[in-house]
């Protein structure tokens, strides 16, 4: 009884059977509903919001425009804080 462990396994059983990829991926759907609804949706928003220009003529109003003067600014403080000058 004690050296069943080690015996060697028969090998002519039947494996069981891999679910269908379908059943995985309808697991993962909703999953990835979430991430996309509570994560990549405002993580757009903020990137298309992050290259608008101040509308001088409204208070907190912008303007769509491929601005880089934001990422410029924001980068080059942080390379400063990052080296012990900010």
């Amino acid at each position: 009884m004690a050296m069943s462990a080690l015996a060697v396994a028969d090998t002519k059983k039947a494996s069981p059977q891999r679910r269908a990829s379908w059943v995985a991926f309808a697991l993962l759907l909703p999953g990835l509903a979430y991430l996309a609804l509570f994560f990549l949706v405002p993580f757009v928003s903020l990137l298309i919001t992050s290259f608008g220009v101040n509308d001088t003529s409204q208070y907190g109003a912008f303007y769509y425009a491929f601005n880089w003067a934001c990422q410029v600014f924001c980068v080059s403080g942080l390379v400063l804080v990052v080296r012990g000058r900010g």
